[in-house]
């Protein structure tokens, strides 16, 4: 019927669809192998995360301060923007000091962090905190998540289960069946879509609800990585962490650091509370690092400030600070505001504006002193109205009034020497 001539063209001519039906049956049949069709064995490179959590990222037992270990009984938790963290509070090993910098030509974009420097004033650990962002989970404008049923699939996963499996899901294993098929694709993409390009590892940190991405260091003697936590409200709040590896301590602090992390929703509404318990503190603790970080943190939630910014200045020389813990301040606070705020005359830096605006503060004060000394001269000779002029002062003018008024009145007694009572 067939000449062998034209079996041989038949078959040439039907094999090419064979194959192409056949290949649509098993993409069809198999989902593992339309995951690897579709995503191709490059694309999996930075994709998958990895089978076991390194050593660093364990969480370590603190019950016991092992020798030469560091004390967490002078560490603290402190929260900053949406998360908390463990800092040295009283520990006197280590001096935290503040990052604070603008970033943009325009001064509008604040880069606000934190050094921890050993007692030879060496930075052992540098944190960044980043502003709070909404997580964005949402389907791309690809061809494949316009399906109704992929967008079907992919839309009963939940907020927390798709943040999880952003750091978690191992993609490497073959998908059961089309919907599995769908989320896996789904989280590569989204993985594409959100880390950094500098991305080296990624991890999860079961326990603290908390997704860390391992970078690629500019310097071969740090170790860059970016910490993210998953609020209530929806927003992530990350931070970036850089180590020195050469120093040993510095890895015991920043496993000191982040053995408390921890999510958690705070807005400028919270300023007033971490101030109130700033208030709440003794002098002592005021001037220490226990004071500073807590002012810290109510600045994270508020950059702009000023009051807050001249209270950790005010406090921290008070506390005899090095200067590389008041610098960064000086410098924010003289761009932002127009002043440095120090309280050290030969520290001092203003621009014009604010130089005169402290002159006639000053001025105003001297006049309003003469003022009451003139009045309570006055009204010493009448008691009545005395005491109803008493009654106007604040405590501090009213002991300064009894006082001169006993030296007039018995100009022979001993002279106390004057005293600043402070707190």
């Amino acid at each position: 019927m067939f000449g062998r001539k034209s079996l041989i063209l038949l078959l040439s001519l039907a094999l090419p669809l064979i194959l192409l039906f056949a290949g649509a049956f098993w993409l069809i049949k198999s989902p593992s192998f339309a995951y690897g069709f579709l995503m191709g064995a490059d694309n999996f490179k930075g994709l998958v995360a990895q089978e076991s959590l390194p050593d660093r990222y364990k969480s370590p037992q603190f019950e016991e301060v092992q020798e030469g270990g560091i004390d967490m009984s002078n560490w603290g938790v402190f929260q900053f923007l949406n998360f908390s963290l463990s800092l040295p509070s009283f520990d006197p090993s280590y001096i935290p000091a503040p990052v604070i910098k603008f970033i943009d030509k325009d001064n509008k974009k604040i880069q606000l962090g934190l050094e921890i420097y050993n007692l030879e004033r060496i930075p052992l650990v540098s944190l960044y905190f980043l502003p709070p962002q909404l997580f964005n989970f949402k389907l791309s404008h690809s061809s494949f998540f316009e399906i109704p049923l992929v967008r079907y699939w992919i839309g009963k996963r939940d907020r927390q289960n798709i943040f999880k499996d952003l750091f978690s899901l191992d993609l490497s294993s073959s998908p059961k069946d089309y919907e599995e098929l769908s989320y896996f694709i789904f989280i590569a993409e989204l993985r594409l879509r959100s880390f950094p390009e500098k991305t080296k590892s990624f991890f999860y940190l079961k326990e603290k609800e908390t997704g860390i991405i391992e970078l690629t260091s500019t310097n071969a003697s740090y170790r860059a990585e970016a910490f993210y936590t998953l609020a209530s409200d929806g927003k992530v709040a990350s931070y970036l962490l850089r180590t020195r590896l050469e120093y040993s301590e510095a890895d015991q602090v920043r496993q000191n650091m982040i053995m408390n992390i921890k999510g958690a929703s705070r807005g400028v509404g919270d300023v007033d509370l971490l101030y109130k318990e700033f208030k709440s503190l003794a002098f002592a603790d005021k001037i220490i690092a226990k004071g500073f970080l807590i002012l810290l943190s109510a600045l994270s939630l508020d950059l702009g400030n000023e009051g807050l910014v001249r209270e950790i200045i005010f406090y921290l020389e008070k506390g005899n600070a090095q200067m590389f813990q008041l610098e960064p301040l000086y410098n924010y606070s003289f761009e932002k505001f127009g002043t440095n705020y120090s309280n050290i005359p030969a520290r001092l830096r203003e621009n014009a504006e604010r130089a005169l605006m402290r002159r006639a503060r000053l001025e105003r004060e001297q006049e309003e002193e003469r003022e009451r000394d003139k009045l309570l001269n006055s009204v010493g000779k009448d008691p009545d109205l005395e005491e109803q002029e008493v009654k106007k002062l604040s405590p501090e003018e009213r002991i300064k009034y009894f006082l001169k008024k006993g030296r007039e009145e018995n100009p022979n007694a001993p002279k106390v020497k004057k005293r600043l009572i402070m707190d």
